[in-house]
């Protein structure tokens, strides 16, 4: 059997899955404590859909420094993964820390360094796969011998990851660049007890800006760049927002998309209040869009900030 190097799990929605780009992200937000659940059905029309879904939260606590920018920020987070029906199955838990460092006396500039420790398992359970040999004329029967000896098998491993992250915020315009390193320590993965395949690491880069277009409106943009196994995957876009006329409620409607080397992914998004709510939908522009008429992905994210007494206006920024 060859080793196969897989990629990490991930999602359209990368900038709404803070623990999975970028460890500096914990404690990214406007508010006290971020609750954040994701779900992706990927390649649903062709075969068994490939399943990821997460659940995070991280909040904020006063730093040490001598200002107010200053602020520690702790998070944890579960992501489960699976692929081919079942037969693969992964699962992460992660607890992640980060410090963010105001860089002038107005807090605008900010500089921030996280780490994560990560807990992962995977699976593999052939009992319910189907093979050649078990092919009869009245199809599959699974109760003839498949004729392979490997049938299931686990593994577990301790990982660790880190990142930095710069942010420019006078609160009507913003900026912010990280780069993190995912599998710092290249753990050992094999299934079949194989000491020569570790998961390679990976390196990503992200960008984003928040710039306001007019009254109650502005733009966000935002990119990530990451390369692992000699792969390069990409995602670049953005959203417009424009706010929706209530008397006592905030609330935002947000609209635009995000392109990769995969998938086109128009995007639609709404904040009500603390609330926050994005959904995509992926058009593969690969050779995979050959394998079925149905292989798009569909994927959920949901939001919830909560804010503190001593904070200003209690406002949800998202943050893309």
């Amino acid at each position: 059997m060859l080793p196969v190097s897989a990629q990490d799990p991930g999602f359209s929605q990368y900038f709404s899955s803070p623990a999975t780009v970028n460890p500096a992200f914990t404690g990214f937000f406007s508010g006290k404590t971020r609750v954040i659940a994701n779900h992706r059905s990927q390649w649903w029309g062709a075969g068994e859909p490939f399943i990821t879904s997460t659940i995070a939260f991280d909040t904020k606590g006063s730093g040490f420094g001598y200002n107010d920018f200053d602020h520690w920020a702790l998070g944890a987070s579960a992501l489960t993964d699976k692929s081919a029906g079942g037969l693969l199955k992964s699962n992460y838990f992660s607890i992640s820390g980060a410090y963010h460092k105001a860089l002038d006396e107005d807090g605008f500039q900010t500089i921030a360094a996280g780490f994560q420790g990560t807990y992962a398992s995977r699976r593999v359970d052939l009992s319910n796969a189907t093979f050649a040999s078990q092919f009869s004329d009245n199809g599959f029967d699974l109760k003839l011998p498949s004729g392979e000896n490997f049938v299931s098998g686990s593994t577990s491993h301790m990982d660790v990851a880190a990142g930095l992250l710069y942010k420019y915020d006078d609160e009507e315009k913003s900026y912010y660049a990280g780069l993190s390193m995912f599998h710092i320590t290249q753990p050992k993965e094999s299934i079949l007890g194989s000491n020569t395949t570790k998961l390679p690491t990976r390196m990503a880069f992200e960008v984003g800006a928040s710039l306001p277009v007019g009254y109650n409106s502005k733009v966000f943009l935002s990119g990530l760049f990451q390369q692992q196994a000699g792969v390069l995957n990409y995602s670049a876009g953005g959203a417009y927002s424009f706010g929706l006329p209530t008397e006592q409620n905030d609330m935002s409607l947000y609209l635009g998309g995000w392109y990769s080397n995969a998938n086109l992914s128009p995007y639609i998004g709404l904040q009500f209040n603390s609330f926050q709510m994005g959904l995509t939908y992926d058009i593969v522009n690969t050779s995979m869009k050959a394998a079925a008429k149905k292989n798009g992905s569909f994927e959920l994210s949901l939001i919830y900030t909560f804010f503190g007494p001593d904070d200003d206006g209690r406002k949800a920024v998202p943050q893309f």
